[in-house]
């Protein structure tokens, strides 16, 4: 298994790297709804 960076996307989230602005605006108003949202990279790729 390869390391992996995670993020929580958060309720304000405005952007994220490799994320178009429609996914992220996506994310944040599940995050707002109290879903969990998570974004993946690979190490050192962020």
């Amino acid at each position: 298994m390869k390391a992996m960076h995670v993020e929580v996307v958060q309720q304000d989230a405005q952007a994220i790297d490799g994320l178009s602005k429609a996914d992220v605006a996506l994310l944040a108003r599940h995050a707002a709804d109290g879903c969990l949202g998570l974004v993946w990279f690979p190490a050192g790729s962020i």
